[in-house]
């Protein structure tokens, strides 16, 4: 399991979890590809509230 932390500016905001059956260590490409996921999550969140 990899759980990447979601901060507005300098408040947490929520988790992204991945999880894989077999147990192994994520490569660096995996691990970036969840920072952009988190944020665009983020980004539509933010989008959302503003409406």
């Amino acid at each position: 399991m990899y759980s990447y932390p979601i901060f507005l500016g300098e408040k947490p905001f929520g988790v992204l979890n991945l999880q894989s059956v077999v147990t192994r260590e994520f490569t660096e490409d995996e691990i970036y590809f969840m920072s952009v996921i988190a944020n665009l999550i983020l980004g539509a969140v933010k989008m959302r509230k503003r409406l």
